[in-house]
């Protein structure tokens, strides 16, 4: 069984739309290190910021696990090709096009998903 990737921790959301831009294309998995509410350090980043940032280049969420008292680690990966995507998800994507946010890997998920139907509902 491959080994876990070691948790990345970034100092806030751009620093983790910085690591995607750099390496969305080349990586299988990566835990990221997200802020409990109220912290700011080591890092600010929230799970919605990180979910924005990971739709935003043809990323999901998955796997959480228990942390210490600042964080916890969520796992993101890159969106498999035949996933289906949420209603909740094709509604932030919705926003994030809109607000000029997507990578052209994550607008390409996205429109493979609406061309063959998996885009609209959970």
């Amino acid at each position: 069984m491959a080994e876990d990737p070691p948790v990345l921790s970034v100092a806030d959301a751009a620093g983790w739309r910085a690591w995607l831009g750099e390496h969305h294309d080349e990586c299988d998995a990566v835990w990221v290190a997200l802020a409990k509410k109220g912290i700011t350090e080591p890092t600010s980043l929230t799970y919605d910021q990180a979910l924005e940032e990971a739709l935003c280049h043809g990323w999901i969420d998955g796997l959480v696990r228990g942390g210490d008292e600042r964080t916890y680690p969520q796992r993101f990966t890159p969106r498999r090709v035949r996933s289906r995507w949420s209603a909740g998800n094709v509604a932030l994507v919705e926003r994030l096009i809109a607000e000029g946010r997507m990578h052209p890997a994550g607008l390409a998920a996205i429109e493979r998903a609406r061309a063959d139907g998996r885009a609209g509902g959970a």
